[in-house]
């Protein structure tokens, strides 16, 4: 194996790990060794901030007494390693699309697979370096010599490692085997990005919402599966750290035997016959279809793109899913005692959720930019572009109303509202999607951006990563002081309180309307 050869390919394979984090240092005018560079130090940044953070936590707790949360904090972490990996195995292996390039060069099949396996887990380890440290305390707390507790720490963390890479890539190597994929790649790649995605948030969040317990030092039930990790730092010479080691490397081993006999001789094939390639796509032709019928046509198919669905369905969902699960596996959130004086709260909270679900990454706040190339072309049409946008609109606004009354809907079981507070909820929530959809629509419109290459880029537009963290942080403080004293005006005079609510909500919903009509009949054009 040429080892000049392999650094090269680690260099190609380094920009299809992160495509985000490659466009976003590209869009800084890094190319070449400056690119690869700063790739790198990303990773670095990243394993340091979590040993820091999580690695300073872990030093407060004497797991060694704390075989529950031990097994809590491997399991957490390896959800994030088992995320991110699916995620990077996917993205290096088959989103990449360089098999074509690589065939009529000079490099080995084991080139190609070690210079793409090295790169996965330059992007995985960084994040689930606390869990060295957490094997080494762990042994260090448990009486284990300290030399010996650092070297076996080590060995547990590659076991620990070598198991997850090795189902991460069962399961990708398999999927991407069945005729399913084959047929619905798109769907499949939508699939595993948003169980990435989803299983990385909700590790990370539930982490940090245990902490303090740990702190606290009260155990909590065993995992028994994990447990081998546990007796395997803290009794290596016993029967049953014996045993652990014995079981873990068994496992790493025989799914390793598994990949390597089954997956990776054939891997060049499989890579091949994954390619994406050019289909002939047979056009039903339906006659008598009205001018409305044939744009919400056309737009449903513009936006049906799963890559663009998922980055824009994630941004706007996720979010407020995420800790609406957290508070529910907490069980310290139950609305399910809410009285009817509540509801002018409910319908706040509604209007809230909206704001967040309906931000600058949904759907109407980037619809007019998705047409690229297509925009000028319409504008050449004899087509009036107020007849056009609003069609557009109204297809946006159905698919985001639809998605925020699913968030409603999951929210309102998850924390147990009563029907007619739920009720309450879904009628804010429509009404609030509704009007920030009227200024995202035109927000898009106005910094209108057709050259984009990666949707993110529209993400940021006017206002920069800061201001969206910054947009997203006032509009939960205001939106959390306003459910506060509402909440607590109505403990006093509900029915002052709900009325005056309903006033305000109501002109300041009128004022709203009058206000876009007026930019649909000037500005829109």
């Amino acid at each position: 194996m040429n080892k000049q050869r392999v650094r090269e390919l680690l260099k190609v394979n380094l920009r299809y790990a992160n495509p985000q984090q490659t466009t976003q240092q590209r869009g800084k005018g890094k190319i070449g060794r400056k690119l690869t560079r700063s790739l790198y130090w990303q990773y670095f940044y990243s394993g340091l901030i979590f040993l820091l953070v999580y690695g300073l936590v872990m030093g407060f707790v004497n797991f060694s007494q704390l075989p529950g949360r031990f097994t809590y904090y491997v399991a957490l972490f390896g959800i994030i390693a088992f995320s991110q990996g699916i995620s990077a195995i996917y993205n290096v292996f088959f989103e990449s699309n360089d098999l074509p390039s690589f065939l009529p060069l000079p490099f080995t099949q084991g080139e190609i697979f070690t210079a793409k396996i090295l790169i996965i887990t330059l992007s995985t380890v960084p994040l689930v370096l606390p869990v060295v440290i957490l094997f080494i305390l762990t042994g260090i707390r448990a009486q284990v010599f300290w030399p010996l507790a650092i070297i076996l720490g080590l060995l547990l963390f590659v076991v620990f490692m070598s198991i997850i890479f090795a189902l991460c890539s069962l399961i990708v190597f398999g999927l991407t085997k069945t005729n399913f994929f084959k047929k619905h790649r798109q769907l499949v790649t939508s699939l595993l990005l948003i169980i990435a995605m989803g299983a990385s948030i909700v590790g990370v969040l539930t982490l940090n919402q245990q902490a303090n317990g740990a702190a606290s030092g009260v155990d909590q039930g065993k995992i028994s599966l994990l447990l081998p990790f546990f007796y395997g730092i803290t009794e290596p010479f016993q029967l049953s750290g014996i045993l652990s080691w014995l079981g873990l490397l068994l496992v790493a081993g025989g799914l390793l035997l598994i990949l390597g006999r089954f997956f990776i001789p054939k891997l060049l094939e499989q890579l091949s016959a994954t390619m994406p390639t050019e289909q002939k796509i047979n056009k039903k032709h339906v006659a008598h279809q009205s001018l409305a019928q044939i744009l919400a046509h056309y737009n449903l198919r513009l936006i049906g793109k799963a890559n663009l669905m998922l980055q824009m369905v994630t941004s706007s969902v996720m979010f407020p899913l995420i800790f609406a699960i957290s508070f529910s596996v907490s069980g310290d959130y139950n609305f399910s005692r809410l009285g009817d004086e509540m509801l002018g709260v409910t319908f706040v909270g509604g209007i809230l959720v909206s704001l967040v679900t309906t931000n600058q990454s949904s759907l109407p706040a980037n619809a007019i930019s998705l047409e690229k190339q297509n925009f000028e072309f319409i504008r050449s049409l004899p087509l009036e572009m107020r007849t056009f946008l609003k069609a557009k609109f109204l297809i946006i606004l159905q698919v985001q109303e639809a998605l925020a009354c699913g968030v409603i809907v999951i929210i309102g079981v998850l924390l147990h509202f009563p029907m007619l507070h739920l009720v309450s909820l879904l009628a804010g929530s429509l009404l609030g999607t509704y009007l920030s959809s009227l200024y995202y629509f035109y927000r898009d419109y106005r910094l209108l951006q057709l050259d984009w290459t990666e949707i993110s880029q529209l993400f940021t537009r006017g206002m920069g990563k800061l201001g969206v963290a910054i947009n997203m942080f006032v509009t939960l403080f205001v939106g959390a002081l306003l459910l506060t004293f509402t909440t607590i005006g109505i403990k006093f005079t509900p029915l002052v309180v709900n009325l005056l609510v309903g006033i305000v909500i109501l002109g300041g919903s009128i004022g709203w309307l009058l206000h876009y009509r007026q930019i649909w009949r000037t500005k829109l054009l």
